[in-house]
C-alpha cells in the first residue's frame, strides 16, 4: 500500500512540476520574441538591381488542400520534352531568394526549371506562417515533382532535384524511394544533421542553445492553447539568440534575403525531429553532385564528404575553398553553376 501512495504522490508531483514549468515558459517575460531583422544595407547589389524574368509562368498545385505557389521557367525555344530541375531553397528561404538567377542560367542551357515556396512560407498557403516542418517540405517537393511530370513540356523521366543548404538533402530522401529521378545536385548541403550539430556545439557551446529549447516549449504550449505562434530568429550574430549564429551567417543571409524576407521561424522547430539525409544515401540509385564549401561553418563539410563516401561511385564531389554563403555570388556562383550544368547534361 505504501508503494501505491508513493507512486501516486510522485505522479502528482511530476504533473505539478510540468504545469508550473509550462506556465513559466508560456507566461514568463524572459522568453519574449527577440526580433533580428535582416539588414537591407547588406543585401547584395546584384540582387537589388536584378531584373525579373518575363518568361516565367506562375503556376500552382495543391498539397493536402493547401496551395503551393510556384514559377515554371521554360527556354525560349525547344522542340521536345525538356529535362526539368526542381529547385529547393535553403533553411527558412523562399523562391524569391536568388533562385531566379539560377533558373535563367539553366534555361539558357536548355533545361526547364520549377521553383516553389514551401507551405507556410512566401506566397504558398499554410498557417501558422514561418512554420518549418521537414516532413511537410518533403511532401511539397514530391508534389512539385508530380506537377512537373504532368506538364507536356517536361520529360517525366528527366527530373533533376536541386537543393542548397538546408534543402540540399531533400533530393537524397526523395530519390531513395523514387527511382525515376535522373540525378541530384546538393550544393553546400546540410546532409548530416549530427555533423552539423557537432560543428555548432563545438563553436557556440551547448548552453547557448538551451534558451532556444525553452522558446520551443513556449511556442508548442501556445499552439495547444490556440494562441499566436512564438518565433525565434533564423540567423544572428555570434552570441545572439538565433538558430544559426556562426560568424558571418547573419551577414551572408542578409545578402541573399529578398525584399520583405522574415528572419524568424516558429520556435517549435527546436523540439521537432527531422529526417537525416545521410541515412538515405545508401538507397539512392541515381548520380549525385555533391558541392562542398571547404570553409563552411554552417553546414559541416564532413557531413557532405561522409555522404559522398556512402554514395560511392554514384557521387561526383566538387570542392571549393570558400564559405557557406560565398557560393551564391560572383565567380563562385559562375563556377558552381557551370559544374552543375556539365553534370546535368551528362546524366539526363
Amino acid at each position: 500500500m505504501m508503494i501505491f501512495y508513493t507512486v501516486v504522490l510522485f505522479i502528482i508531483f511530476a504533473v505539478f512540476i510540468f504545469i508550473v514549468e509550462t506556465a513559466f515558459v508560456v507566461l514568463s517575460p524572459f522568453f519574449k520574441e527577440k526580433e533580428i531583422p535582416f539588414d537591407p544595407d547588406l543585401r547584395d547589389a546584384e540582387e537589388k538591381d536584378y531584373e525579373p524574368s518575363v518568361t516565367k509562368e506562375n503556376v500552382f498545385f495543391n498539397v493536402k488542400n493547401e496551395r503551393i505557389d510556384a514559377y515554371l521557367y521554360l527556354p525560349d525555344k525547344y522542340s521536345e520534352p525538356l529535362p526539368c530541375i526542381i529547385m529547393n531553397t535553403g533553411f527558412g528561404g523562399t523562391k524569391e531568394m536568388f533562385l531566379e538567377r539560377y533558373a535563367k542560367v539553366f534555361n539558357s542551357a536548355g533545361f526547364a526549371v520549377l521553383t516553389y515556396d514551401y507551405r507556410h512560407f512566401g506566397k504558398s498557403e499554410g498557417n501558422p506562417r514561418q512554420l518549418y516542418s521537414m516532413n511537410k517540405q518533403l511532401e511539397d517537393c514530391a508534389a512539385a515533382i508530380k506537377f512537373a511530370r504532368s506538364r507536356k513540356e517536361i520529360h517525366a523521366d528527366k527530373i533533376i532535384i536541386w537543393g542548397t543548404s538546408g534543402g540540399a538533402g531533400y533530393g537524397l530522401i526523395i530519390a531513395a524511394s523514387d527511382n525515376r529521378i535522373a540525378c541530384i545536385s546538393c550544393q553546400c548541403g546540410a546532409l548530416d544533421h549530427k555533423a552539423d550539430s557537432q560543428l555548432a556545439i563545438r563553436r557556440d557551446g551547448f548552453l547557448s542553445y538551451l534558451p532556444l529549447i525553452f522558446h520551443g516549449q513556449r511556442d508548442k504550449a501556445r499552439q495547444r492553447f490556440g494562441l499566436e505562434p512564438h518565433h525565434i530568429p533564423i540567423v544572428g550574430t555570434p552570441g545572439k539568440p538565433a538558430i544559426i549564429k556562426a560568424p558571418g551567417a547573419y551577414e551572408g543571409y542578409s545578402r541573399i534575403a529578398s525584399e520583405g524576407a522574415k528572419n524568424k521561424l516558429c520556435a517549435q522547430i527546436m523540439l521537432t525531429p527531422h529526417k537525416n539525409p545521410i541515412n538515405y544515401a545508401h538507397k539512392v540509385k541515381c548520380p549525385v553532385l555533391v558541392q562542398v564549401c571547404e570553409n563552411d561553418n554552417v553546414a559541416n563539410p564532413v557531413g557532405s564528404m561522409n555522404t559522398a563516401n556512402i554514395l560511392g561511385d554514384k557521387a561526383l564531389v566538387k570542392k571549393y575553398p570558400i564559405g557557406h554563403f560565398d557560393i551564391y555570388f560572383g565567380k563562385n556562383f559562375q563556377q558552381s553553376v557551370e559544374d552543375q550544368i556539365v553534370f546535368f547534361k551528362n546524366n539526363v
